[in-house]
């Protein structure tokens, strides 16, 4: 389906209601939820993530987050499709964000976020979905360096294929 950027606006703002409000009710049970806090290399990240069909996802979700955070092309490419595909939007670059295929191009992005992002904090990840297609909530803030300060809740929505991450598709909003 082919949507136009109002449409996928409008619609990128209604799963982004849907999710949180789910997560909301979700976190609210403490003593089934699975919590943890990282720091990795110099990155801060909070999961609070809810049980249920996640339980295999949960730490292939860890290992990517940890892959990313590290820069760790060996171990992305253990967890990531050979085909793999991120849309993504970009801060300063327009409204139609960029595609990126592949680890190396993932690992060319981060290497110039890791340049130009300092002071940045991942917080209140919080995701949930089956065993191919997962949705993820966060908190993004930091400064780049030559842009300002940002502060931004984000969605991913994940495909995942045979047991890796075949596609990421993020949404930020200011």
């Amino acid at each position: 389906m082919n949507y136009g950027v109002k449409s996928r606006s409008i619609l990128c703002k209604i799963l982004y209601l849907c999710i949180a409000s789910t997560f909301a009710c979700q976190a609210e049970d403490a003593n089934t939820a699975y919590v943890m806090d990282m720091n990795i290399s110099g990155w801060q990240l909070h999961f609070d993530v809810s049980p249920g069909d996640l339980d295999q996802t949960k730490n292939l979700m860890i290992e990517f987050a940890q892959s990313f955070a590290m820069l760790d092309k060996t171990a992305m490419n253990k967890i990531i499709h050979k085909e793999f595909i991120w849309h993504l939007n970009t801060i300063g670059e327009g409204p139609n964000g960029k595609t990126l295929k592949g680890v190396d191009e993932v690992i060319n992005l981060l290497t110039k976020r890791k340049e130009t992002w300092r002071n940045v904090v991942y917080s209140d990840f919080k995701f949930f979905g089956t065993r191919d297609r997962i949705f993820q909530t966060y908190r993004v803030q930091g400064t780049i360096i030559g842009e300002g300060e940002f502060d931004v809740n984000g969605i991913d929505i994940y495909q995942i294929t045979n047991e890796k991450i075949a596609s990421k598709d993020s949404y930020w909003k200011r």
